[in-house]
This record gives structure tokens, C-alpha cells and sequence, in this order.
């Protein structure tokens, strides 16, 4: 995964923190209500037996029974928000983001292995170049000693010339 994808994949899921994060202020508000109400309802109950009325008593366990709930849901939710964000950081800094991240370490693999092939494939030509160059120079001595002794208008030096070149040029590659 690039590295842009890899940005706009945490910005994302840092998105959908921040909106999970204002979810639970909004249970967390609606718990602070209900705990008023059953506050409120407490009360009510105490007047209740007071007066004997059995429908605020039966309220306020209600109320009481949902604020439990509510709480084990925030309280698992908040775990559950959590676990998903500390598998998201590890996956983040071992750079596997994403269902793909064994397929991509393959393909790097791969690509490395064929530069590593590619520049053992260039360091041969390199080495060839280096050699046909130097057969190059020689083939251009042989030239301009046989010019040499064309111009000296030596039929013979040409000749012997030519043969002294070829010898060394022979004994040089071997």
C-alpha cells in the first residue's frame, strides 16, 4: 500500500474514532439522565412508601436495571473501540495495512529479486563493454602501425608490421 492510500486509510479510521468517540458522549449523556431520573425516582420512591405506592418502586428498579445495562454496553463498547484501534497501530507500523499486505510483500520480494538480477545482467555488460573496448584500441594500434608502414612505402615493414600486431594482440588475450 502507498503511501497516500496508507494516509487516507488512517485518516478514515481516525474518522470513524472521533464519530464512535461522540457516540459514546451521547450514551454517556443519556446514562447521566437516566441516573437522574432514577434519582428522581428514588426519591419519588421514598415518598412512595411513605404513601404506599408500589408503581414508583417498581420505576425505579426499571430504571435501575437499564442504567446496568447501559454501563456493560458502554463499557464494552469502549473495549471493543479500543482492541480495533490497537490492531490498526500494530498494523500500521509493521506496514501490512490492509486484507492485500501478504500479496504486496510478495510482489516486493519479487521486485527486488528481479533488480538484483538486473543489475548482476548489467554488471556482465559492463565487463563486456570494458573488454570490447580494449579489443577496440588494439584493432585501432594495428590499423595505425599498418598505416604507418603503407606510408612509409615499405611493402615489407607492412607486412612485418602487421604480423608483430597480430602476435601480441594473440598473446595478450590468452
Amino acid at each position: 500500500m502507498d503511501q497516500s492510500a496508507l494516509i487516507e486509510r488512517i485518516s478514515t479510521l481516525s474518522q470513524l474514532l472521533l464519530n464512535n468517540q461522540q457516540q459514546l458522549a451521547g450514551i454517556q449523556e443519556v446514562t447521566a439522565g437516566l441516573k437522574q431520573q432514577l434519582e428522581t425516582a428514588k426519591q419519588h420512591n421514598i415518598e412512595a412508601e411513605a404513601n404506599g405506592s408500589s408503581d414508583a418502586a417498581t420505576r425505579v428498579i426499571e430504571l435501575q436495571r437499564e442504567t446496568r445495562i447501559l454501563n456493560h454496553l458502554i463499557k464494552q463498547y469502549e473495549a471493543t473501540i479500543e482492541v480495533i484501534m490497537t490492531k490498526f497501530r500494530l498494523q500500521t507500523v509493521r506496514g501490512g495495512v490492509g486484507p492485500n499486505s501478504k500479496a504486496k510483500a510478495k510482489y516486493a520480494d519479487e521486485a527486488d529479486r528481479k533488480l538484483a538480477a538486473e543489475q548482476a545482467a548489467n554488471e556482465e555488460l559492463r565487463q563486456e563493454n570494458i573488454r570490447l573496448q580494449a579489443k577496440l584500441q588494439e584493432s585501432i594500434q594495428v590499423m595505425r602501425l599498418a598505416l604507418l608502414a603503407y606510408d612509409d612505402a615499405d611493402p615489407e615493414g607492412l607486412a612485418q608490421a602487421t604480423k608483430t600486431s597480430l602476435i601480441h594482440t594473440v598473446v595478450t588475450n590468452e
